[in-house]
């Protein structure tokens, strides 16, 4: 059973078996994550052009039809996942047994592995991962088309928003209960979400007044 989450990959080295043009899309996905190594044969211009502009991306040129299985190892040690993107699959499952053996994880391009990648909606802080299970990666780029005419940068602005605001509280209020509520009457304002479409400060602003309100009303 896949278990949905996010993970700090800050840290950690993804290892991409593969040049074509799914290796490439994926090791332009992951560059602002982490390091990435790529191992293949004959690299884009535009992978190699990202090779030159950052640090986090490194290319091993080899043949992949007559690497050793110990190179193949070689190339997994201190990494947190492995993709094999080529399209022989049964390289892809040779590249799957040794990373399994060594407690690597397996990204599949060609079935369903132990890491899925789903679809992305991301507005600052907010993240949104839709997923298919691996069954239909056209229905997960559906919703996600779906969801980006509803997510607007508003909600980003929100986040920002409730992230002061709830470090205010903390400060000014004991009672979690009494600070939960106020930053659900936050999130229920019209006139808050109005103000986020012009200014952050106008909505803080607004906000505060919410908050006086709320801390009158209860002495009285």
């Amino acid at each position: 059973m896949h278990y949905p989450m996010l993970i700090d990959l800050s840290d950690k080295k993804v290892v991409i078996f593969g040049a074509g043009k799914v290796a490439e899309r994926k090791a332009l996905s992951l560059l602002n994550a982490q390091q990435v190594k790529m191992v293949g044969s004959q690299f884009s211009e535009k992978i190699i052009a990202a090779a030159k502009d950052t640090d986090c991306l490194t290319l091993i040129t080899t043949n992949l039809t007559t690497i050793s299985d110990s190179n193949l190892a070689e190339q997994m040690v201190d990494c947190f996942m492995i993709i094999p993107a080529t399209s022989d699959k049964i390289f892809n499952n040779k590249v799957s047994e040794i990373a399994n053996l060594s407690g690597v994880l397996v990204n599949r391009i060609d079935e369903v592995g132990e890491v899925i990648f789903p679809a992305i909606v991301q507005q600052g802080d907010i993240t949104l991962t839709i997923s298919t299970n691996g069954k239909s990666p056209a229905l997960s780029k559906y919703i996600k088309a779906k969801l980006l005419d509803t997510i607007n940068p508003q909600y980003a602005q929100m986040a920002l928003l409730q992230a002061e605001i709830r470090d205010l509280l903390k400060d000014i209020i004991d009672d979690q209960a009494i600070r939960k509520n106020i930053l659900w009457n936050i999130m229920n304002s019209e006139q808050i979400w109005q103000a986020l479409n012009d200014n952050l400060d106008d909505a803080i602003n607004l906000s505060r007044e919410l908050i006086d309100k709320t801390l009158k009303g209860d002495r009285t």
